[in-house]
């Protein structure tokens, strides 16, 4: 399984924190797999540490890049309908089909759980208790 990062949950990954320590780790040296594209690409990639990870899993072949055009269009066509000023991380899961997603923000996790906007709906992880959603990525993006 691969994961979407949202902006918010950055700093967690750059300074390893205990909850962001199990996706680092899963990302580089084990089965997980980024996803990335238009307005989640950009956020992430101003991050001088989170791009220099991009770039490590990209040469590893676990990133994986979404045509930025074909996300900013999805998130175009739901971001009326969602709760959180993160439609660009729901059109990522749905140009990827990825069901995964790496936030703290309330009103994101309502987007990714509603089914007229997701289907099927994202789980979650939060926090370390959240590791056994780390599964091994066989995403053919």
């Amino acid at each position: 399984m691969c994961i979407i990062i949202d902006a918010n949950v950055i700093s967690d990954l750059n300074a390893p924190t205990e909850d962001g320590a199990p996706i680092l780790k899963w990302l580089l040296t084990g089965g997980g797999g980024l996803i990335v594209g238009g307005k989640l690409k950009r956020e992430l990639a101003r991050s001088g540490k989170m791009r220099s990870t991009m770039v490590t899993l990209s040469q590893a072949g676990k990133l994986h890049s979404l045509d930025d055009e074909k996300v900013r269009t999805l998130a175009d066509n739901i971001k009326d309908r969602c709760h959180s000023d993160d439609p660009h991380v729901i059109a990522a899961a749905v140009a990827s089909g990825c069901r995964l997603i790496f936030s703290r923000d309330q009103n994101l996790h309502k987007d990714a759980k509603n089914k007229d906007i997701l289907s099927p709906t994202a789980a979650i992880y939060q926090n370390k208790a959240h590791q056994h959603l780390l599964e091994t990525c066989s995403c053919a993006i």
